[in-house]
């Protein structure tokens, strides 16, 4: 139906199949050529309706969020690495949202036409430069306990090599969740990608700007804004907060355990 009446239908497994073919290839010679085999939407049709579902859909998250937990994550992301001259590479800050239980986009994505201001201005962070004071605030970390060498808890540890291959086999990760999980199940999480920061992840400013984006979303969705790192982006992250004001708009930042507990 799609072949024979290509300007009045558009069949969702020809367009799925463009997209995906874009997605993993960006050949517009292979799209093309199955799309005049009736296996696929043109090129052009593909991009219209990426460019149509970022202009419409946007890539924030909706306002019906309510008794749904949010975590942001947020990393350094590269593409197009290893080229022959260099060039055309990306290296920058990817954010993501982690949604749970997940929500999904129902709304139909309608055939626009777009331009290239209104796609910049759906994915848009604001820049903010941040730079230290020239005198930082100390950190505080509380001292190490030392180990005592006469623990005689180490000979635990030989015990637990010759006893685990003794046991009865144990569940992987998935099965250990569900042991320990009470009460009902919440459901499958969903995870929603935000707009890049083409900057250095390890620049001071794209670290602020991500957590001044992220606040944002937070107060806009009425939650309360958590967020990981790795460990040498929480390390710049918490040097920012440490030498900002007391009222600032990080105050509420939630840090989740394990990236507190990478970075001691």
């Amino acid at each position: 139906m799609q072949a024979t009446r290509p300007r009045v239908i558009m069949a969702p497994l020809q367009v799925g199949l463009g997209i995906q073919l874009h997605h993993h290839f960006a050949s517009k010679y292979l799209i093309d050529v199955l799309h005049t085999l009736g296996f696929c939407s043109s090129y052009g049709e593909i991009l219209k309706f990426e460019s149509s579902a970022a202009v419409s859909q946007e890539t924030y998250l909706p306002n019906d969020v309510d008794d749904h937990t949010i975590m942001f994550s947020a990393d350094n992301v590269d593409h197009n690495l290893q080229t022959l001259d260099g060039n055309d590479t990306f290296h920058g800050m990817g954010i993501i949202a982690t949604v749970t239980p997940g929500i999904t986009f129902k709304e139909p994505v309608p055939r626009i036409d777009t331009t290239p201001e209104q796609i910049i201005k759906s994915g848009k962070i604001e820049i903010k430069f941040h730079k230290l004071p020239a005198e930082m605030h100390p950190f505080n970390l509380k001292e190490l306990r030392r180990m005592n060498n006469n623990d005689r808890k180490k000979t635990l540890e030989t015990l637990l090599k010759i006893s685990w291959p003794l046991h009865s086999p144990r569940v992987g990760w998935s099965g250990f969740m569900q042991t320990v999980q009470e009460g009902p199940y919440p459901g499958e999480s969903s995870i929603h990608f935000l707009p890049m920061i083409d900057l250095n992840p390890s620049d001071l400013s794209c670290i602020f700007s991500t957590l001044s984006f992220i606040c944002n979303e937070a107060n806009r969705l009425q939650v309360t804004p958590s967020v990981t790192f790795d460990q040498p982006l929480y390390w710049k992250a918490l040097m920012i907060l440490q030498n900002e004001p007391r009222d600032n708009e990080f105050s509420g930042v939630y840090w989740p355990y394990h990236a507190v507990f990478w970075a001691l």
